[in-house]
């Protein structure tokens, strides 16, 4: 794991582990595709799970409508249950919960930030407030049953959830909402924050009220990805005493050569950028209205090597694009 990475997982699993076991919250992981989230994630919930916590996962390019999403995310719940030898047969807490939490997302009004028991007589509103601390029941016992110093935390992961329609992340985000509401649970998005709130249904103020804590990943700088990879390389080679010296050498001439060429590259597009922006601003100068055409022009070309720049330095921070370079 890069080094910056390192230090970002300690930062969000301090957060995590922090927080009260019985108050539920939800936090997003927020980097562009490509640039470290699911990695960063696999190595998180690896020890969350070493510390005896549950983990789940959502993908919602996969769960694509409700059904499916209460089939799989409640599916995995009762593996985990079982596991623990909680009943989760008929009758059971897991079974009534489904059961009538299903009537509510069948329910054609049913949309964010709507009082789910507002569907329910009162009868039915305690009889489904009953099952839904009858469940919380359950997972505290599943969370308390690995482990005799404290209770532990049901973390659930949602994974790629800016690639998916925009109805489809409305979807899990109501879903969500009442699964944060349960005592023990933490809900960990990895989304690309922008895509999110670019549609018609999400906005800024929506989203972030579903979400307590934002984690803005930093940009690992190509100098740094080139270094984790070439000693994963030497690494990779340390058993082959013949070849060893060689295969090392070579390697730092590849970091050598390549991060020169990367170099040159990025310092003749910022040459190229820097001319036109002073051409630009020559021709803005010239009030003659035969210098329209020129300044359109000129414009034009400012806007494309800025932008031909920031797609170059996007590439250079993205470690799966540099992994395929070297």
């Amino acid at each position: 794991m890069f080094p910056t990475r390192r230090r970002e997982l300690e930062r969000i699993k301090g957060y995590m582990t922090s927080q009260q076991y019985q108050e539920p919250f939800a936090l997003a992981i927020n980097a562009p595709f490509g640039e470290g989230k699911s990695s960063l994630v696999q190595v998180l919930t690896t020890q969350l799970k070493t510390d005896k916590n549950k983990v789940l996962f959502l993908k919602p390019t996969i769960t694509d409508n409700k059904d499916k999403l209460i089939t799989y995310f409640f599916g995995q719940l009762e593996i985990l249950l079982k596991e623990s030898g909680i009943y989760t047969g008929h009758g059971s807490a897991l079974r009534k919960y489904v059961e009538q939490f299903g009537k509510l997302i069948d329910n054609n009004k049913f949309d964010a930030f709507l009082d789910l028991l507002g569907f329910f007589e009162k009868e039915k509103k305690e009889e489904y407030r009953e099952t839904k601390r009858r469940l919380e029941e359950d997972i505290k016992q599943m969370l308390s049953s690995s482990t005799k110093e404290n209770i532990k935390r049901l973390y659930i992961v949602v994974d790629d959830f800016d690639r998916a329609q925009e109805n489809t992340m409305l979807e899990t985000l109501i879903f969500i909402k009442e699964l944060v509401d349960f005592k023990y649970c933490g809900v960990l998005f990895l989304m690309n924050y922008d895509l999110v709130v670019t549609g018609e249904k999400i906005s800024r103020d929506y989203l972030d009220k579903f979400i307590g804590k934002r984690f803005d990943l930093e940009k690992i700088s190509y100098s740094q990805i080139f270094n984790y990879y070439i000693v994963q390389s030497q690494l990779m080679s340390l058993e082959d005493d013949e070849y060893i010296d060689f295969i090392n050498d070579e390697m730092n001439l590849l970091q050598i050569h390549a991060m020169s060429y990367l170099d040159e590259a990025e310092e003749s597009l910022s040459s190229n950028l820097e001319s036109l922006r002073n051409l630009h601003q020559l021709n803005s100068q010239n009030k003659n209205k035969e210098n329209t055409d020129l300044l359109k022009l000129s414009k034009l070309n400012l806007e494309t090597a800025e932008k031909d720049l920031q797609q170059f330095k996007d590439k250079l921070n993205n470690p799966r694009r540099l992994k395929r370079i070297l």
